[in-house]
């Protein structure tokens, strides 16, 4: 028997059992293919390279904090024109998001001029924006993934097909980071009904999707999500704002409905963590706080003098749409169904001492719009509100 040959065997297959692992997991780390826009045949039928829009800033006197609150866009078209989501990278540098045709619309002087891209024909939309140390992300009802530098040049895509391959329908609601490199997305297969997810672990350099095979998903899409940490998350499915939680990265899942929520006309439509042992939820005539992330859940009242809530039940609907925060500052804004006179204040600060819900932009003789889907705090002097019609960037000031 040849023992040098049987030794050098072993030793080739020791050596290449070792080594394949190493392989694969280098494989799973390669960066995503991201191609530029002007590539991709589907997405140049708009106005991929961008138009000029020329805007002139104007203020409003804010009665909430005595100050002056400015409008830094006017949307001038109201009956198909419309923004889910707001950024900005510092008090100059900004982008909103919406539809149709996938629209996005960028600043770098604080308003005074925008670039306007259309990357679609048709009445989709973009849903979330999102920003890492190098890039700016959006998604939406599109199977890519756009990204483009901090100062919203040389947009390019991912496409999600590469991890989806026979899905027909993609749609994304939300992305968020945890830190600069770990970042989830959330949405949904529309033509199958189910429940999509995919993370970064390197800020959008490369994309995996997260299998979801529990069958207590089945027929869920998903709206928004917080982040613990890599393995802790939380997400809301879209029907009545369902919390599902998991502790091990989407392995398994638990189904943190309140029976709250099952037994008053009230949902989760959005979610902000102030610190682990403090989460809020937000959506129709309601506002929650979780103190065992979104184990259980306590209903708000929020007392006078101002309770939008109250003031909505009857008749009006409302809908607290998005929730953000400063350190322990948080802030939220809203939509009401059937106001033909428009409204006098729909975005507020809620104070935690007193649980008390104030104004951070209120007028007595200007009529808002009052249909607002987004909200974001870059500090306290600039804090951006996307209504229907304009975009407010307002001082929280006491």
């Amino acid at each position: 028997m040849n023992w040098n040959k049987i030794k050098s065997n072993f030793r080739t297959v020791l050596v290449t059992s070792l080594f394949v692992p190493v392989l694969h997991a280098c494989q799973a780390q390669e960066e995503t293919h991201y191609v530029p826009v002007l590539e991709v045949s589907e997405l140049t039928e708009g106005e991929p390279n961008g138009y000029d829009i020329a805007f002139q800033p104007t203020k409003i006197k804010n009665l909430a904090n005595d100050t002056e609150a400015e409008i830094l866009f006017q949307n001038e078209e109201l009956s198909f024109g419309f923004f889910n989501d707001v950024l900005f990278t510092n008090p100059q540098q900004g982008l909103i998001v919406g539809g149709t045709r996938l629209a996005i619309r960028t600043t770098l002087d604080g308003g005074k001029n925008w670039r306007a891209y259309d990357f679609s024909r048709f009445a989709n939309a973009f849903h979330s924006t999102a920003q890492t140390k190098d890039h700016v992300y959006v998604l939406g009802e599109s199977k890519y993934v756009f990204r483009s530098n901090k100062q919203f040049e040389n947009w390019e895509v991912f496409d999600c097909k590469d991890l989806y391959p026979d899905a027909e329908s993609i749609t994304w609601y939300k992305l968020r980071f945890l830190n600069d490199n770990f970042g989830i997305a959330v949405g949904e297969r529309k033509d199958k009904l189910e429940p999509l997810m995919m993370l970064t672990k390197n800020a959008g350099k490369s994309w995996e999707s997260v299998s979801l095979n529990d069958s207590l998903l089945n027929n869920k899409s998903w709206i928004d999500i917080t982040i613990l940490d890599t393995l802790n998350w939380l997400v809301l499915d879209a029907a009545i704002g369902s919390p599902f939680y998991t502790a091990d990265a989407g392995k398994t899942w638990s189904d943190y409905t309140s029976p709250l929520q099952t037994n008053v006309d009230a949902t989760l439509r959005s979610l902000w963590m102030v610190n682990p042992k403090e989460l809020y939820g937000v959506g129709s005539r309601s506002f929650w706080r979780s103190t065992d992330f979104g184990k259980n859940w306590m209903r708000l009242d929020i007392s006078k003098p101002f309770n939008p809530i109250e003031d909505y039940n009857e008749g009006d609907y409302l809908v607290f749409t998005d929730i953000t925060g400063i350190d322990d500052d948080i802030y939220l804004t809203s939509t009401a169904d059937y106001i033909d006179d428009g409204r006098y204040a729909f975005a507020y600060k809620f104070d935690r001492a007193s649980e008390l819900l104030k104004p951070i932009l209120l007028s007595d003789t200007a009529a808002f719009v009052g249909e607002s889907h987004a909200i974001y705090a870059l500090d306290k002097e600039n804090i951006f509100i996307m209504d229907r019609d304009k975009l407010y960037r307002v001082k929280d000031k006491k």
